[in-house]
């Protein structure tokens, strides 16, 4: 199965962009390097760009333990940096329950299916925690 990551650090987030073959068990390691590359570079916000991903989209359980994950690593890893996940439908839930899920336990997320709006709503947030 192939799966590619490049990473950049923009000035107000990092970046990771994949692609290749969905796995919901590559998730949890993506994830926390969002996290940590984050932390690493001095940036408030991480963006994981997953629209060249593609195959079956995970199962609403696969959603739930997603967005669990995301929550976790949130509080202990990443605290106070907001995520932002970019995508297609339907690797992407339109109706965003794992978004939900995240938020509901604390996370600070939000995801995309544009780029522009996900950069947008990420330096907003960015600009108003510096206040």
């Amino acid at each position: 199965m192939v799966f590619k990551t490049r990473n950049e650090i923009h000035p107000d987030y990092a970046y990771i962009c994949c692609e290749g073959e969905f796995d919901q068990e590559r998730i949890p390691k993506l994830l926390s390097k969002a996290f940590d590359l984050a932390k690493r570079s001095g940036r408030k916000a991480a963006l994981v760009d997953i629209r060249e991903l593609h195959g079956p989209p995970p199962t609403a359980f696969d959603r739930f333990f997603i967005a669990e994950l995301i929550a976790k690593l949130n509080l202990t890893q990443g605290r106070g940096i907001f995520l932002a996940i970019v995508g297609n439908v339907p690797i992407i839930d339109p109706k965003r329950f794992g978004e939900t899920s995240a938020t509901n336990r604390g996370a600070l997320i939000k995801v995309f299916t544009k780029i522009d709006n996900a950069t947008t709503w990420l330096k907003f947030n960015v600009e108003n925690k510096r206040k």
